[in-house]
């Protein structure tokens, strides 16, 4: 007999594969994920696809909520695989479970003790093709569902009895590792953790910025309020203005990554908390907390429209001139608030945060002003002036290296091609 080891397909087979098989619309992005979590196995790949069409019937769930689920066949016989192992080594697995799908093994044995019972249960789980090894002292489960198995399969209870080991040990050999620091003191969920949980989860937002990646950003902020408000210290009438920095650093990459809904409703939700505080400066950076570059309507129809505005004019009176950065958002601000209005201020201040950006050399800044220099330029018939902001995003953009500042960039200026009739350009530009 002839033993043929097989591999899974690869991601043009699993979509050719998903697409031929699944009655709902899948998009790229979710093809990739299926690729990812299922490792081109083709059994894992059609029990997902299977559950993608029981939930397009019941249209209770996204393609990416559903996929991050296990689906049951493929639940049923993982579990067979796993149930082999001796029951050390299903513990051990556990373990691994919630450090995530890639393990560090010194990690492992930190969290379980017993170095030899690590190894008994690494080479288990190898012979049982529950795991790889893709380098010296790491494991690797074969797939994102068999981990997501067997930690699934465990109580929450023990879950969050094996967190709080598992950063220690990571805390100890990668103290650098914010992410994965963050990730596992939010997943302890006690009082206890709570505020390293706001801390690493700050921390690794922060690191998602400066790589642009705000809605990850985003998840990570919103997972730091979460854990202040987990701590108790909300209860305290002077951690108000703390938690509301936290909602600031959320509302700007919500912003950032064009959930504006969203960033509205918080924004919302952080005047209302400001406003009785008194603090001039914190109130007016939540006012300004919307100025961002971006394409869409960012003004805010709700009577929370005309507080920003109050308090973005109050402020530009009353602050102390050194703030140059926080009055050109105040500045641009204004514009994107008054966009469509009868009275000129909008346009005037959108002038004003122009020139101030131009002066703090801040190519941030400076996108953000020429944002709100776009959005009051659209009362005006000729598109000249907003071809010249255009190109001039673009340079800012490729100067920052703010891939959605190019990207917006390239919309306006093929607005401005469009309506000059060169499709050609505009087609380019697309």
């Amino acid at each position: 007999s002839v033993r043929v080891g097989l591999t899974g397909l690869d991601a043009e087979a699993v979509a050719e594969l998903v697409r031929a098989t699944c009655v709902r619309a899948v998009d790229e992005d979710a093809v990739n994920s299926i690729v990812e979590r299922t490792g081109g196995n083709p059994f894992f790949v059609r029990e997902t696809v299977r559950l993608l069409d029981a939930e397009a019937v019941s249209d209770r769930a996204t393609a990416a909520e559903v996929i991050s689920g296990v689906p049951s066949g493929v639940r049923d016989v993982l579990r067979r695989r796993i149930a082999r192992l001796p029951a050390a080594a299903q513990q051990i697995l556990l373990q691994a479970a919630v450090i995530g799908r890639d393990v560090d093994v010194d990690v492992l044995v930190d969290v379980a003790g017993d170095e030899d019972a690590v190894v008994d249960a690494v080479e288990a789980a190898l012979l049982a093709g529950l795991v790889t090894e893709p380098g010296p002292g790491m494991l690797r489960f074969d797939h994102d569902l068999v981990r997501d198995t067997v930690y699934s399969d465990a109580s929450r209870l023990r879950r969050s009895r094996l967190h709080p080991a598992v950063v220690a040990a990571i805390e100890r050999r990668h103290p650098g590792d914010v992410a994965a620091l963050a990730h596992h003191y939010v997943a302890a969920a006690t009082a206890e953790t709570a505020a390293k949980a706001v801390r690493y989860a700050g921390l690794a937002a922060e690191q998602a910025e400066r790589r642009f990646a705000h809605r990850e950003a985003a998840s990570l902020w919103e997972k730091a309020i979460a854990a202040f408000d987990r701590s108790g210290a909300a209860a305290i009438p002077e951690a108000t203005r703390e938690r509301l920095l936290l909602t600031l650093n959320l509302i700007k990459a919500l912003a950032l990554c064009g959930d504006m809904a969203a960033a509205r409703r918080r924004r919302r939700e952080a005047m209302d908390a400001a406003l009785p505080l008194g603090n001039l400066e914190l109130t007016a950076r939540v006012a300004a907390s919307l100025a961002v570059p971006h394409k869409g309507m960012a003004r805010d129809f709700t009577r929370t429209a005309w507080e920003i505005v109050d308090v973005a004019e109050q402020a530009l009176v009353e602050l102390p001139a050194g703030e140059q950065s926080l009055r050109a958002s105040l500045l641009a601000t204004l514009a994107l608030e008054l966009e469509g209005s009868a009275t000129p201020r909008g346009e005037q201040a959108s002038l004003e945060a122009e020139e101030l950006a131009r002066r703090s050399g801040d190519p941030a800044l400076l996108a953000t002003a020429l944002s709100g220099r776009l959005r009051q330029s659209y009362g005006i018939t000729p598109v000249g002036e907003r071809e010249v902001i255009g190109r001039e995003l673009l340079e800012v953009g490729k100067t920052t290296g703010q891939v959605s500042v190019q990207a917006l960039a390239h919309l306006v200026l093929m607005e401005c091609a469009a309506a000059s009739g060169a499709f050609a350009e505009a087609d380019a530009h697309v």
